[in-house]
């Protein structure tokens, strides 16, 4: 959800407002903070289960070139291949961390 927020609030200072009116916490920084903390750990998150997915991908690739005849089952499926090929997500994340980052630390 933080990094919807962040997305949501990004070029957006009246959805900044509403935003933060609707988060707890004292002050802006302090929502700002908590925002920047939960993007940064879906980031983290994100990051590394991509990289698995890589990992099992690879390794199902092999082994279908290993066997040729291989029952489709066994091999990794098509949406997963379509996320590893889309680094997007991962450039997204990082783009809202970054501004999160920037804009808890223009709030004082």
């Amino acid at each position: 959800m933080a990094i919807l927020f962040g997305l949501l609030m990004e070029h957006a200072p009246d959805n900044q407002q509403v935003l933060l009116e609707a988060l707890p916490g004292s002050t802006h920084r302090e929502q700002i903070g908590t925002l920047l903390q939960h993007a940064q750990d879906f980031t983290v998150f994100y990051v590394a289960l991509t990289r698995k997915m890589a990992q099992v991908r690879d390794r199902s690739q092999a082994e279908e070139d290993e066997n040729p005849e291989a029952d489709e089952d066994d091999l990794a499926h098509p949406s997963a291949a379509a996320v590893l090929r889309d680094s997007k997500g991962e450039a997204v994340a990082k783009g809202v961390v970054a501004f999160l980052r920037r804009l808890r630390d223009l709030s004082g």
